[in-house]
């Protein structure tokens, strides 16, 4: 499973989650591309592998030092989207975008046509690993890299400048099929 977070100007951060030998772990590069781990908490005793609240609420922390560090100069307020997904919309997760003095962009209304993976850059990603298998971590890392320096920066500034319209394309049609 993996998380780019994508502005105006290209990736600002991305990240995978992958289990290895029964334990769940979070990987990311910082800005000088030095890869670091972290291990997906246990809930409740259990093994986690998958995104929870705690491994969201410490992803956002590294976005927030990310944005910092690669985007030093940027002054105006962030405009932070994600799903609508549990982990997502938790109490504590609200309140730490809040905190850091983000803008939380609503979900856009369902439609079977436009799920919020759907946007032009992650289907991009999803297209390029398609029939893709991968031997281990890093040649999956290498992959997404390789996909990263494909993409230029007009890339990422033209789909965000169309997510309003593809949202009021939705509305439009009472979040039935939106045209294409």
């Amino acid at each position: 499973m993996w998380c780019v977070w994508w502005d105006r100007s290209g990736i600002v951060h991305w990240e995978i989650i992958a289990k290895v030998r029964q334990q769940s772990f979070c990987y990311w590069w910082d800005e000088n591309d030095v890869k670091h781990e972290w291990p997906v908490p246990d809930r409740n005793g259990k093994k986690q592998h998958n995104i929870n609240s705690d491994v969201y609420l410490a992803q956002v922390d590294r976005l927030e030092a990310a944005i910092k560090a690669k985007r030093p100069r940027k002054k105006n307020h962030s405009v932070f989207h994600h799903d609508n997904a549990r982990p997502h919309v938790e109490h504590r997760v609200i309140q730490s975008i809040n905190e850091k003095g983000w803008e939380l962009l609503e979900h856009p209304p369902y439609s079977p046509t436009e799920a919020p993976t759907d946007y032009h850059v992650n289907r991009s990603l999803k297209n390029w690993q398609t029939d893709k298998v991968y031997d281990d971590l890093d040649d999956l890392v290498a992959d997404v890299k390789a996909w990263i320096a494909s993409k230029n920066r007009h890339v990422f500034a033209r789909e965000i400048d169309r997510l309003p319209s593809k949202w009021e394309a939705v509305i439009e049609v009472d979040g039935d099929y939106a045209p294409e």
